[in-house]
């Protein structure tokens, strides 16, 4: 699923509050659909899909490539919990 999905755009607009720069993802996007694979700039979920209890729950972190782009803390790599 990507960034431009119709899928995807039916989660948007999302709350100001979940944002620090211009793009986030929309929690209710990843519980919806489930992806096995979800790999992002930790700047995108800081607010909102990082904070959701829901996400520790059904995701484990498989690696983080090291970058401060946009302001953020790594690459991250999350793969579904069996």
């Amino acid at each position: 699923m990507g960034l431009n999905s119709p899928v995807a755009l039916q989660y948007y607009p999302l709350d100001e509050s979940y944002y620090i720069i211009s793009y986030a993802v929309p929690p209710d996007l990843i519980f919806d659909q489930q992806p096995d694979y979800i790999i992002l700039l930790e700047v995108y979920g800081r607010y909102g899909l990082f904070e959701d209890p829901r996400f520790d729950e059904n995701y484990a972190l498989l690696h983080k490539i090291p970058t401060d782009i946009y302001g953020s803390d790594g690459m991250l790599i999350y793969a579904k919990k069996p």
